[in-house]
């Protein structure tokens, strides 16, 4: 972030008002017009180091997602006072000079992202190659974003920035995420041609075989090559469980959306937890969106089983949820739910970040396919230590054993039909120089 060049280029800008504001001025040799010119000129010229520590704490705010508001409303009042008792009033006069109003962080936040936009912009114009990755999501207040990042080589590394976020306005159709990629690829002097590929979720605006984005790109663009996100083929892979598990994973949604849903029984719950000395104290509530919700949610819940067992026992001693509850087998299925819904939370936490690339996602996933014929073979022998929580819980080995075998080899069978061989091997050489095979030797 070159905090220095925006806070000139802002300055510049300033500046040429004020001597504009100025040579008007001078036609009207009012004492009042003339006041208001110097005071317009001063304006302009606020501290360096002010105008530094104000872009500093507007990227904290953005970065932790905080209202803009929270400069002024605290953040500021804070730092006088701690600067006041630690260093005096004249050190609180200096910080008081820091503009941190809405308005303000609100323009910063919208210089630096221009910033970002101009400098890659400035990168990418010499015609080197990038891809694209594109989502489509609807936020909490209906509105329908439409997010790329790009990715490009710059100084022999991998560099991964946000390009933009743009709203569209009525439907988000392929043709609608087409023009409105392609003009944001046109308004940052960015081509088509000079794209490898772009990745994107199987959403069917976005693969769709007639009218999908991708369909819409590759009938101008052929030689472009498209992917589909990693982490939402392994979101669709473990949706697929026997009935018997899935009604244990449904009653445990129902148990904690009834709980959710009364704020008295939150607070009756809350009150045992922390009598209990449990580790922790309310309810994970579902979310079908979150990728990681139903391995929160079951472990969760799981900890606070015999609390909820409790609280359930005091309202209701005949209800179903104490007889499930009570269920030596329901509780051994729901601690194997929570035990592979915890192992495939890993992989698709493991699947993200900044580094992450289709070379190190295919290790982790056939790292994880090997780890898959390794628990069928340890469940065979009735060896149960990578599903700790079962272990602890199984009452009949043979009917549970019997369950995990078959959810584990159906999670198999889904797991090929969602990510198929891909041809990488051809590009080991990316992560050992030296693994040059006669397949990469031949298109030398």
């Amino acid at each position: 972030m070159k905090i220095m060049a925006i806070i000139k280029e802002r300055k510049r800008q300033l500046l040429k008002i004020s001597n504009l504001v100025h040579n008007l001025l001078v036609q009207a040799p009012l004492v009042s017009n003339v006041k208001q010119s110097k005071q317009l000129e001063k304006l302009t010229n606020i501290s360096d180091k002010a105008q530094i520590a104000g872009y500093k704490v507007a990227e904290l705010i953005v970065k932790k997602m905080q209202p803009h508001t929270i400069a002024e409303n605290l953040i500021l009042p804070a730092c006088k006072e701690i600067v006041k008792s630690m260093l005096g009033e004249s050190a609180e006069k200096e910080v008081s000079r820091v503009p941190l109003s809405n308005n303000t962080i609100s323009r910063r936040i919208d210089d630096m992202s221009s910033d970002i936009q101009k400098h890659v912009s400035e990168i990418l114009c010499d015609g080197r190659k990038f891809s694209l990755q594109i989502d489509e999501s609807t936020d909490i207040s209906q509105k329908c974003q439409l997010l790329s990042y790009i990715r490009f080589i710059e100084n022999n590394e991998a560099i991964e920035q946000f390009l933009s976020c743009t709203e569209l306005l009525t439907t988000s159709t392929g043709q609608d995420i087409y023009n409105c990629v392609s003009d944001t690829l046109k308004k940052n002097e960015l081509l088509w041609t000079n794209c490898i590929s772009v990745c994107t979720d199987g959403a069917p605006a976005m693969t769709g075989k007639f009218i999908g984005f991708v369909s819409k790109l590759k009938q101008d663009f052929p030689n472009i090559i498209s992917t589909h996100c990693f982490i939402h083929h392994e979101t669709l892979m473990i949706k697929s469980i026997p009935d018997e598990l899935k009604n244990v994973l449904d009653l445990v949604i129902k148990m904690v959306n009834y709980i959710k849903s009364r704020s008295l029984k939150t607070r009756i719950l809350k009150k045992m937890c922390e009598e209990a000395g449990s580790r922790y104290e309310v309810l994970v509530l579902h979310t079908e969106i979150r990728w990681l919700s139903k391995g929160k949610v079951l472990n969760r819940f799981y900890e606070m089983k015999n609390e909820l067992l409790q609280l359930f026992n005091n309202e209701d001693p005949n209800s179903d949820f104490i007889t499930q509850l009570n269920n030596p087998l329901w509780s051994a299925k729901l601690a194997y739910l929570a035990d592979i819904f915890n192992h495939l939370n890993i992989l698709n936490s493991n699947m993200q970040g900044k580094d992450e690339n289709i070379l190190t996602s295919s290790d982790k996933l056939n790292g994880f396919l090997r780890k898959i014929n390794l628990w069928i073979s340890h469940v065979e022998k009735k060896q149960l230590q990578m599903f700790p929580l079962t272990a602890d819980v199984d009452p009949d080995e043979e009917v549970t054993s019997d369950l995990i075998i078959n959810h584990i080899i159906i999670l198999k069978e889904k797991m090929k039909k969602y990510f198929p061989s891909l041809p990488i091997n051809e590009y080991d050489w990316v992560r050992n120089p030296f693994a040059v095979t006669s397949d990469v030797m031949s298109h030398l």
